[in-house]
């Protein structure tokens, strides 16, 4: 449903479109309407069990389905069985699904069809928090996050595409270090950056020509299903202002982040953006298999658990256990031939191993029996970050004044990122340029703080709904939105890089299976985590009080609160309580079935990705997990472009094993 082909609509039906698109920037749950015609439990022929591309609704039939047979108790297999249809699971089977046409490939997703604002980089943080997302969040932390409502957000996507439908976009492939690390705790070379790299790259479709040539080509690719792009430095009016700022700091200008270091300086973002959309594995992927007579697409449909038993101690894997909402198909089995591959992210992953029984028995349910013992839902890890707030004063030169009514300047805009995919829906702004510094040691090359920066225009008529997606408090929320009456808002993440503190996921119910994980984040218990924070909010407050700041009026919200008014502002003792309140994780949730090798008793999974313990007999399948809850240690920048680097080495890695 995400794929939309803007050149074949009729004239008819672009005010219709139109309209869906600005509902859709003021209402978080807004699906465009054939979503409820393609959740229906249909073939088209030898297409997805449900159809996914925009046409496909009208056509489809529904003669044989997954339902029917199990209506009349047949058994269901597939050679490999993928769960997940996000950022790993879609790749995957994308992957597997053109090298080996003469296997058979279900692909199972929780969620449905992506929503509408998904698709205009513009609404992303309209992608946050609704019905297209596991809206979870982690157990209440006094060391972070007092200024949000729900405390700390873990939310990822429940969509096809998955996070992709709600990341930053950001393209950061983490750096040499990263994965020297990764091979070293695992003890396969394999692992290390100039092995990694080529899978690095893979995925990519890079639109961006500069860097298809000269010395950092041999870092990307142009074959790869997924389009990456330069949104450039002139989107948005305050970005020369910026970059005049990091170089009154001495910043380094890097070309590319991507291009085997250095590490530190300031970037043009690259972005998963492919003519204007948001480019998610839904549309980059998916809809490129619909006409594969060997690919089965399951939406809507919970996996509850994987058929594990350990006989004798021989611990084998059939297939998974099935929920779905169809009368007389609410609960079944579906088998698989070779592989079971869990790609549920690094939240959903351990929840569905534990209730199979893999995991710690002190983490498992009483009624169900531990089949395996492993440190599953351990070394939970993200990102954490304080966000701070600064008004800048609008320019002649801004999208949006004061002047103007935002629903006009949304109409017009819209008309136009209709008819060219071009514009103000088409960017992000402000986040199209990043800066990356070493707080602790000023010579390094690698960053331990990254700052990102959006900017909100005066006036913007969805800032309040933004700042409600972001899950702030009513009380911070009135005092930002109020200064975006009169100003320009620019909202900076002083994100640290490799956080020290780690976290847990564990089973929320042992009554539910559909119920949240129990997340316990566990942000900022690590003394050197605060310690590095504090360092990336002097230096950020450093930055913006350079002279090209300070000239052109930028100024520090100064948000009220409550119990820092004890201290001085911007003292340690004040940032510290500052850092208590707007601390928060970046979404890039890791580790919680990490790789490592045969002497990690922490370890879940080897260097191949398979789970220990589990052994593949000629009528049982390995069982597998490609996402980020592989990742032995977190990883520079946003992990998007790490976790595709792992899906396609998983992929070359079943291939070998699967002739």
């Amino acid at each position: 449903m995400l794929a939309i082909d803007f050149n074949s609509i009729p004239i008819s039906a672009l005010a219709l479109l139109l309209a869906l698109i600005a509902y859709s920037s003021i209402n978080p749950d807004f699906t465009w309407p054939t979503d409820q015609l393609t959740t229906q439990y249909c073939t088209y022929d030898t297409q997805s069990v449900f159809s996914y591309n925009i046409k496909l609704p009208w056509t489809a039939k529904c003669t044989d389905t997954i339902c029917t047979q199990v209506k009349n108790n047949k058994t269901i297999s597939f050679d490999y069985i993928i769960v997940g249809a996000g950022t790993s699971g879609a790749l995957l089977a994308y992957r597997l699904v053109n090298a080996q046409p003469g296997r058979t490939v279900l692909l199972i997703e929780a969620g449905g069809d992506p929503l509408a604002q998904s698709v205009p980089p513009r609404l992303f943080p309209n992608t946050l928090n609704n019905s297209a997302t596991f809206n979870f969040t982690a157990a209440f932390n006094p060391n972070a996050s007092q200024a949000y409502e729900k405390g700390s957000n873990a939310n990822s996507g429940k969509a096809l595409g998955g996070s992709t439908t709600t990341s930053t976009m950001t393209s950061v492939c983490g750096n040499d270090k990263d994965f020297a690390e990764w091979a070293d705790l695992v003890k396969d070379s394999s692992w290390n950056y100039a092995n990694f790299k080529q899978y690095l790259k893979k995925h990519e479709n890079m639109l961006d020509n500069s860097l298809t040539s000269g010395k950092c080509a041999n870092y990307h690719s142009t074959s790869g299903p997924i389009g990456v792009s330069d949104v450039g430095e002139t989107v948005d009016w305050f970005s020369p202002t910026l970059k005049n700022a990091f170089q009154e700091k001495n910043y380094s200008a890097l070309n590319d982040i991507n291009c085997g270091g250095p590490y530190t300086g300031y970037a043009n973002v690259r972005m998963y953006i492919n003519k204007g959309q948001r480019e998610t594995t839904a549309h980059a992927c998916l809809t490129k298999l619909t006409e594969k007579s060997n690919f089965i697409l399951l939406k809507n449909t919970f996996v509850k658990s994987v058929i594990a038993s350990n006989i004798l101690g021989v611990v084998t894997v059939k297939g998974v256990n099935v929920h779905t909402t169809q009368s007389g198909c609410e609960n079944f089995q579906i088998f698989a031939n070779r592989e079971v591959i869990l790609t549920t992210g690094a939240q959903n992953t351990p929840k569905i191993l534990l209730q199979s029984g893999i995991g710690r028995s002190k983490d498992l349910c009483p009624n169900v029996s531990q089949i395996l013992s492993l440190s599953v839902g351990y070394n939970h890890m993200d990102h954490v970050s304080t966000i701070h707030f600064f008004s800048v004063p609008e320019s002649n030169n801004s999208e949006i004044v004061q002047t103007i009514n935002f629903t006009a300047k949304a109409f017009s805009e819209g008309v136009n990122y209709l008819l060219t995919q071009n514009g103000y829906f088409s960017y992000f702004s402000g986040w199209n340029l990043q800066a990356f510094v070493n707080v602790t040691q000023k010579s390094s090359s690698y960053p331990d703080i990254v700052y990102n920066f959006a900017r909100f225009d005066q006036c913007i008529g969805d800032f309040n709904l933004t700042l409600n997606n972001y899950g702030f408090k009513q009380e911070f929320i009135k005092q930002i939105y109020d200064a975006s009456r009169t100003n320009s808002i620019l909202m900076v993440s002083n994100i640290l890089q490799k956080p020290q503190s780690s976290g847990t996921v564990k089973l929320g119910s042992c009554s539910d299976p559909l119920a949240n994980p129990t997340i316990n984040a566990n942000f900022l218990s690590n003394s050197n985590d605060t310690d590095t924070l504090l360092k990336g909010m002097n230096e950020l407050y450093a930055l913006m009080n350079t002279t090209t700041m300070v000239n052109y009026g930028v100024k520090d919200l100064m948000i009220n609160i409550t119990e820092c008014n004890a201290f001085k502002r911007y003292s340690d003792a004040y940032n510290r309580c500052y850092m208590k309140y707007f601390s928060n994780g970046e979404r890039n949730v890791c580790g919680t079935a990490k790789m490592g090798n045969s002497n990690d008793n922490d370890a879940v999974v080897d260097k191949n990705l398979k789970v220990y313990g589990v052994t593949k007999t000629p009528f049982t399948a390995n069982l597998r997990i490609v996402d980020a809850s592989i990742f032995p240690k977190i990883t520079m920048g946003d992990i998007s472009c790490v976790v595709f680097g792992v899906t396609e080495k998983a992929a070359d890695l079943i291939i070998a094993d699967n002739p």
